[in-house]
């Protein structure tokens, strides 16, 4: 089953699109029974009787991974009690779901008792990791991971209990564009393309966008700029 898992994942994308087709998937956990019948039997035939036993451990306890479950997004539903559930399940969610479009994932997401735990990944088109995150209680917390196209890292911003504390921009090379420390809430965000021009920058006051914050095209044109007083979006001004 790690195979099959490893397949799954190496085809995945990470395209943002609203309103995607998605496609249900069968929780891969219903196949277990019949997988661990078919290891019994294969250890049967292919194996002494001394070796039997460890063996079918060895087998079971691979198959054993496979049990986590990968729903589709589209079932994903969030009920007035704040927990997460799949369709019209009553027990909270454990497991993750999927954002497919067609037969491919773009992204994943953890769920442990219907509470946000654990990773969330984005893929590119051949599978892949182009950003990475960790969740705490439905607060993101721990390193958030960006990455290059020939996979090396391209932004590191770590939180903590939900807030950016600390922003590290890096050349494809490995080379550090720019550095911020936002432990006390206050502090420059600055984004790069691939090329290394800023794509955005603009600064954090207790935590919060403040002031004006602009974004700019691949060739260094300004996109747009926007005003924010506490977080708050003010004005924006396009080109």
């Amino acid at each position: 089953m790690k195979k099959v898992i490893s397949f799954i994942m190496s085809i995945t994308i990470c395209t943002a699109l609203l309103g995607a087709e998605f496609k249900e998937v069968t929780p891969l956990e219903k196949n277990i029974v019949a997988q661990n019948e078919t290891i019994k039997e294969e250890v049967k035939e292919n194996t002494k009787p001394t070796e039997k036993i460890e063996v079918l451990e060895e087998k079971v306890a691979e198959t054993e991974v496979s049990k986590e479950r990968i729903e589709d997004l589209g079932i994903k539903r969030k009920s007035s009690d704040g927990k997460v559930y799949a369709g019209k399940e009553t027990t909270p969610y454990t497991g993750k779901f999927a954002l497919f479009l067609g037969d491919i994932i773009e992204y994943t997401e953890t769920y442990v008792n219907g509470v946000l735990n654990g990773p969330k990944t984005w893929y590119s088109y051949d599978g892949k990791v182009v950003l990475e995150e960790n969740y705490k209680n439905d607060k993101i917390e721990g390193e958030q991971k960006a990455y290059y196209e020939n996979g090396n890292i391209k932004s590191i911003v770590d939180y903590k209990n939900g807030k950016i504390i600390k922003i590290e921009a890096l050349a494809q090379d490995g080379t550090i564009l720019h550095q911020s420390d936002l432990s006390k809430g206050t502090g420059i965000w600055k984004y790069f393309w691939e090329n290394g021009n800023i794509l955005e920058e603009g600064s954090y006051k207790n935590w919060k966008k403040d002031g004006k914050w602009v974004k700019y095209r691949e060739n260094g044109e300004v996109d747009v700029t926007t005003i924010y007083k506490n977080g708050r979006l003010i004005e924006q001004i396009w080109g």
